[in-house]
């Protein structure tokens, strides 16, 4: 029998205890104690992986759940992998699992050779790791709708639920029809928020886009009046005035949280925001910076009750069909070239998501990111793309979803547990995410479907003359600087133009002022090429790992 490392269940942050006769039960989740209970209670000691998954299956929400018994041991992830799990097991140390990365790392004495270097450029270069690898060798996590099963001195890994959209079939729908369906559906879901909120406050960051305006509008036409709305960033940015405007209309309270550049560097270095990235920190990426700073400050000054639920819009601009590649809205003109439409995805994931650090993308780095998300998605498609050309985008989805959503996207409601607060999500609803699943591509791309559905519901009256992510420029004494630089790079091309203003003057720009834990001159003077907001802090993600990113720009592993 395997031995579990107890102190690696965090009891804390949400960690509940289950009350059993037969086994030993941790969970952390809005799953009810009961149902888990019940679904594992009868598993006794000839129980095999066919029986946990069944009892898996039966579970729906957001969870992560460990189960011992005398005769085995069980771990498992929801089917977006919300609260993550890490693992590892040896046949002298047993099994070890964990939440907090940095725990299980301590427990197993892991040093700098422990380190997965190739891992490591992943995270370099796009904030997450590839596939169930962790930074560190023997260290795995478990992917969305995963579980591992440990009996008799053997551990394997199942699936218990896979996200396939590949697999949707591609006749046209009936767009009458789905509309209604869907809005039924979105309805049906925020009034399940609605009865677990049972009249406590729903607090809602509030942006520009259409998924937090979902759900508040959602909410308000539901006749939900206990919400309080916010944004944060530099004083004028584009996303919180939209946000004022939407909550004006809803008659929602809504409060700003003001960013600088000065002040987001000064909490960057605190002693609480490091450790709020330590326990974030599940050794397959990057935090999520942006939301910590907005809500210590409304919990500080009494605007959000201890008591409330955090609800954000995650991740309806993802699912609904916005990150379909403008490459894969049209399948390639050839059936049976697998090898040629697998590249095409991977070209399509590395161009978009592997770019933090310019300088790690040339000689051998990019061809090693590749053979690694080839392997990854050879997998998570047993080997086959799918029949119909057609549904490619479905792949590249599915590999987003597996890697860059569960791990960092979804990363964001680790700020949430680190300051006790509870929260949903229920643009990841179990029944969002098969619904989504089984659309054709005519009705995702661009996100079609979704966002005809809600311009034509006009829930609360926000849709049709609010405009959607509108860009502005702040601070405003910034406006002509730029417009002299731009008209001096006229010459130049806009590629140019764009690489000026990116190493420049974005750090100016920034609405949510993460660079900041970097000055201006040092971005603007990094000839590595930082790419984005998120390049410093992956940057000092890895470097608390004791791996310096100007050794990755050398290692061939």
């Amino acid at each position: 029998m395997p031995e579990i490392c107890d102190v690696l269940i965090e009891i804390g942050h949400g960690w509940r205890r289950l009350a059993s006769a037969q086994a030993d039960m941790w969970l952390k989740g809005d799953v009810a104690d009961d149902d888990v209970v019940k679904a594992f209670e009868g598993l006794g000691e000839n129980t095999d992986i066919a029986a946990v998954l069944g009892a898996l299956a039966g579970l729906n929400g957001h969870f992560a759940i460990v189960v011992r018994h005398p005769d085995w041991v069980c771990a498992a992830v929801d089917r977006v992998r919300t609260i993550p799990l890490v693992w590892a097991y040896d046949e002298t140390g047993g099994l070890s699992v964990a939440q907090q990365g940095r725990k299980l790392v301590a427990a197993l004495r892991c040093g700098r050779d422990s380190v997965e270097m190739d891992q490591a450029l992943a995270v370099a270069l796009a904030g997450y790791t590839i596939g169930n690898a962790t930074l560190y060798k023997g260290i795995e996590t478990l992917l969305p709708g995963q579980f591992l099963f440990c009996q008799g001195g053997q551990v394997v890994t199942e699936q218990y639920h896979s996200f396939v959209p590949w697999q949707a079939s591609q006749a046209p729908g009936d767009d009458a029809a789905e509309k209604s369906r869907l809005a039924e559906l979105t309805l049906s879901i925020l009034q399940d928020l609605i009865d677990r909120a049972n009249g406590r406050v729903i607090a809602l960051p509030l942006s520009a886009g259409l998924d937090s305006r979902l759900i508040a509008a959602g909410l308000k036409h539901l006749g939900y009046r206990n919400v309080i709305c916010f944004a944060y960033g530099r004083v004028g940015n584009h996303e919180a005035e939209t946000s004022r405007l939407i909550a004006e209309r809803l008659g929602y309270p809504w409060h700003f949280v003001p960013y600088t550049n000065r002040t987001m560097r000064k909490i960057f270095a605190s002693k609480d925001y490091v450790d709020f990235t330590a326990y974030a920190d599940s050794l397959t990426g990057v935090h999520f910076p942006q939301d910590y700073p907005a809500i210590t400050a409304l919990l500080d000054d009494g605007t959000l009750p201890r008591d409330c639920i955090l609800v954000n819009g995650q991740s309806g601009d993802f699912i609904t069909g916005n990150h379909i590649p403008a490459a894969l809205e049209t399948a390639l003109p050839m059936t049976g070239e697998n090898d040629a439409r697998l590249d095409r995805v991977i070209d399509a994931l590395v161009g978009k998501h592997f770019k933090q650090w310019r300088f790690l993308m040339g000689g051998d780095k990019l061809p090693r990111i590749r053979t690694m998300l080839h392997e990854h998605i050879v997998a998570l498609i047993s080997g086959e793309m799918p029949s119909d050309p057609a549904a490619d985008y479905g792949v590249y989805e599915a590999a987003e979803f597996v890697d860059r959503q569960s791990k960092y996207v979804v990363n964001g409601q680790r700020v949430y547990e680190y300051l006790n607060l509870e929260w949903a999500l229920p643009l990841w609803d179990d029944r969002y995410l098969e619904y989504w699943a089984h659309r054709p591509i005519s009705q995702k791309v661009r996100q079609r479907l979704y966002r005809e559905m809600l311009i034509e519901e006009n829930w609360a009256d926000v849709w049709r003359d609010i405009p959607v992510n509108a860009k502005l420029i702040r601070p405003r004494w910034l406006i002509p600087i730029r417009l002299a630089f731009k008209v001096l790079h006229a010459p130049l091309g806009k590629t140019r133009w764009h690489l000026f203003e990116r190493r420049f003057l974005e750090y100016l720009m920034s609405p949510l002022c993460a660079y900041a834990t970097r000055s201006w001159l040092e971005i603007a003077m990094d000839r590595r090429g930082p790419w984005t907001a998120i390049s410093p802090h992956v940057e000092n993600y890895l470097h608390d790992h004791g791996i310096e990113i100007d050794r990755l720009a050398g290692n061939s592993n």
